[in-house]
């Protein structure tokens, strides 16, 4: 894995000057503006020396861009989402099932909730996929708890990209016994509270159950900034404009952000939008 340095930005950002930003970006300070104006992290800048990296991301800040210093190590160690079949709220905290198997995460635990919720637009286009989800998920033995089932929640999905394709989801990070653990909550996933036999989410419970979530926990942070994010999708080869790869510089289905990825682990290689934002809204918001 490479070890770079990386500066990732960390919106809403301050009164900015534009100018004295311009240069570390080799951009005009009205490219700067429209890069600023965008609401969810991103890398902003990359290098194999730190110290190059953190001079940069100092004069950000000083121009009044928020701005979180970081390593590629950090970033490939973020975990990837377990798909929750059922999560019950407990006096202690709640417990989570992923895959057969059961986990307990504490009151106390240190946590982070990432509700992501594309456009309207990517959520129609894929609102038959949630409804067959909830329709096949409501004859389900996962439903009623059933250990000897043969399909698990991931599975009735379609399988583990399921959630590349712009569905609704609540990350959950927390730790367990030190070891960072991440749990996605999406419509089809059933949640028992208060001594109820249970509910199967759906895309309008997502914020409601936020709400309950921030409740439970003492040591809890929530991100919301990929609510209403516009789903990008990878260019074809041959299609990037001339000096677009300056401009886009690391964003998301960028060449810059391509070669990084490959660079930094190749899990991260086709990894989709909103998982990616995941990700980085959770290093960011630990660091706010």
């Amino acid at each position: 894995m490479a070890n770079h340095a990386l500066a990732i930005s960390n919106p809403p950002h301050g009164n900015v000057a534009y100018e004295e930003a311009a240069p570390s970006f080799g951009l005009s300070p009205a490219e700067v503006r429209m890069k600023a104006n965008y609401p969810i992290p991103e890398i902003w800048i990359a290098g194999d020396d730190g110290s190059l990296v953190t001079s940069a991301a100092k004069v950000l800040q000083n121009s009044g861009l928020s701005v979180t210093i970081t390593s590629a190590e950090d970033l490939a160690a973020v975990p990837n989402g377990d798909v929750a079949e059922k999560i019950e709220f407990t006096d202690s905290g709640f417990s989570v099932l992923c895959d057969g198997s059961s986990n307990s995460i504490s009151r106390e635990s240190r946590t982070v909730v990432v509700y992501c919720r594309p456009q309207s637009t990517d959520i129609d286009k894929n609102s038959h996929k949630v409804n067959s989800l909830r329709s096949r998920m409501s004859h389900s033995s996962v439903i009623v708890g059933d250990r000897s089932r043969t399909s698990s929640l991931m599975e009735l999905m379609g399988g583990s990209n399921a959630l590349d394709e712009g569905v609704p989801f609540i990350d959950v990070y927390y730790e367990i016994d030190g070891d960072p653990s991440r749990v996605s909550l999406v419509a089809g996933t059933t949640f028992i509270a208060d001594g109820d036999s249970g509910q199967i989410l759906s895309v309008k419970d997502m914020p409601s159950l936020v709400k309950r979530i921030s409740e439970t926990f003492t040591d809890l942070r929530v991100d919301e900034r990929l609510v209403g994010m516009r789903i990008r999708r990878r260019q074809m080869v041959g299609t990037v404009k001339p000096n677009e790869s300056r401009r886009k510089g690391f964003s998301f289905a960028s060449a810059g952000l391509t070669r990084l990825l490959e660079e930094i682990s190749p899990a991260l290689k086709n990894i989709s939008d909103t998982d990616f934002s995941s990700r980085l809204a959770f290093i960011t918001t630990l660091n706010r």
